[in-house]
């Protein structure tokens, strides 16, 4: 399956690739073992990785960063 490819070529084991990348451990068993497909941000998710996975742990790394920052205000929505 695509999944498992995408993680094994990082080296990273199933419990290591859902930590990294925010992914919920169970449903990444279920994708690598085919009973359930990926879709949505997820699948959007997995794409990004799989083409640039330093850029995402990078941007994770910053998310995390700003969240603990109290000087870094969230963005305000627009209505």
């Amino acid at each position: 399956h695509e999944v498992r490819q995408i993680r094994e070529a990082m080296s990273l084991t199933q419990s290591d690739f859902a930590s990294i990348f925010g992914i919920p451990l169970r449903a990444l068993r279920l994708w690598e073992y085919g009973k359930r497909g990926v879709r949505g941000a997820p699948a959007t998710l997995l794409k990004v990785i799989a083409h640039n996975p330093r850029a995402v742990v990078a941007a994770l790394q910053q998310v995390s960063a700003d969240a603990d920052d109290p000087s870094v205000e969230e963005p305000k929505r627009q209505t």
